[in-house]
């Protein structure tokens, strides 16, 4: 990561991961070479995910992850026989001791958490017939023989 952008990046964290434009060039704008530099670095941050997004009113945020204390979410959408299937999937990988392929003990808490929202979420594990519900689940997604 070029100097330039990690000096932006810093700044940020220390105005904890939000400022305005002109705050950030302010206490940083003399290591650029030009405020044009700055606007393309600040520019190349948002293409590659480094910060959020630009507001109107020149508001810049820092992606959460880089330091910064704020919780930022990312949406997936599953069908429902997708939402059973992984359910199913990690209910019996949660069972088991997986400790040879976890690397991080976060990386477990993540499993259970996805699979307490899909429990949260999902009515069918509940039903009576939910090992039907499975197999027509999976025989919707096995590849075609």
């Amino acid at each position: 990561m070029n100097e330039l952008i990690k000096s932006i990046i810093d700044t940020l964290k220390k105005l904890n991961g939000e400022a305005k434009y002109e705050d950030i060039y302010g206490r940083i704008g003399v290591d650029f070479p030009s405020k044009n530099v700055f606007d393309n670095s600040l520019l190349r941050m948002v293409k590659s995910g480094i910060i959020d997004k630009i507001e109107i009113d020149k508001n810049i945020k820092l992606r959460s992850g880089l330091g910064v204390n704020e919780e930022k979410y990312v949406d997936i959408r599953l069908t429902i026989d997708e939402a059973i299937l992984l359910y199913d999937f990690l209910l019996r990988v949660n069972e088991k001791d997986i400790t040879t392929i976890i690397q991080d003990q976060s990386e477990q808490r993540i499993l259970w958490n996805v699979e307490c929202y899909l429990e949260k979420i999902l009515p069918e594990p509940f039903q009576p017939e939910y090992e039907q519900i499975v197999q027509i689940a999976r025989s919707r997604f096995r590849d075609d023989k």
